[in-house]
């Protein structure tokens, strides 16, 4: 598809970390908390289940989470009222998902087919069931459009304070000194 005049868009996905955010509903993609399995749009909060670490696969892109290690993939979904339905989930077993350009987004599909990610089902805390959906039955939504936020590297460095405080005990003969550390992580 052609990119609107004046709109800049990537070729290709660079391999990296990302946070990966829906265009219609603003929420990212989150493997849940619950059963480390099931994939949510849910709104931000920046912890390791909303990273994804996309890698060249095959002809496309693997996408892992940083949290679990595993892989996005699908499950079957009974159908629907509109349509049958796939669910993304994790698995250990890795697939070479497609990313075409939009614009400025980005259209994650599943490997030559029409299949591409959506979200639907928005719940009261904002959370949404991340599905794939034939493109056909909702092509002008915004919902099946991602933007990818590639995540800095944190430095993580620890040093040793002075001890702050001592605790002696003498029982028969036997000293115990006890010392506590101040540890301190700065990121």
């Amino acid at each position: 598809m052609l990119s609107p005049p004046g709109t800049m868009v990537q070729e290709s996905v660079k391999p990296g970390k990302y946070t990966i955010l829906n265009c219609e509903t603003e929420t990212f993609l989150d493997l849940s908390g619950y059963d480390n399995r099931a994939i949510l749009g849910f709104p931000y909060h920046g912890w390791e289940n909303q990273q994804w670490d996309i890698e060249p696969l095959g002809a496309g892109f693997s996408i892992r989470s940083v949290h679990s290690r595993d892989y996005l993939t699908l499950d079957y979904l009974a159908p629907g009222k509109d349509s049958q339905n796939w669910a993304l989930v994790c698995s250990p077993y890795p697939v070479a998902w497609e990313f075409e350009p939009e614009g400025d987004s980005w259209r994650i599909c599943w490997p030559e087919s029409e299949l591409v990610f959506s979200l639907e089902g928005m719940q009261a805390n904002g959370a949404s069931q991340a599905v794939l959906i034939p493109l056909h039955l909702k092509p002008d939504s915004r919902c099946h459009l991602w933007k990818l936020g590639q995540c800095g590297d944190l430095t993580v460095s620890s040093s040793v304070a002075t001890p702050s405080s001592h605790t002696v005990v003498e029982v028969d003969g036997l000293r115990i000194t006890s010392t506590l550390t101040t540890h301190i992580v700065v990121l």
